[in-house]
């Protein structure tokens, strides 16, 4: 494997994932109040930031947030 980038994304990332189908990557921060939605080139590995969302925090302090995978459908 070799990278393909390198890219800035939320401050102090504590949260990445890689969706089902491998073409998307949402990133969180523990020092940011947002997550944003990327993009994963399946040819290169690029990412290209889709949208990024504001995380309110519950009355326990955890932020949460739910993105739904609506990239390339099949």
């Amino acid at each position: 494997m070799t990278p393909a980038d390198t890219f800035t994304t939320e401050r102090q990332p504590r949260g990445l994932n890689i969706g089902l189908r491998g073409r998307s990557l949402v990133a969180a921060g523990q020092k940011s109040n947002s997550a944003t939605l990327y993009a994963i080139d399946p040819q290169s590995g690029a990412i290209k930031e889709l949208q990024r969302i504001a995380l309110g925090k519950t009355k326990t302090g955890s932020r949460s947030a739910t993105f739904h995978d609506r990239l390339h459908r099949n």
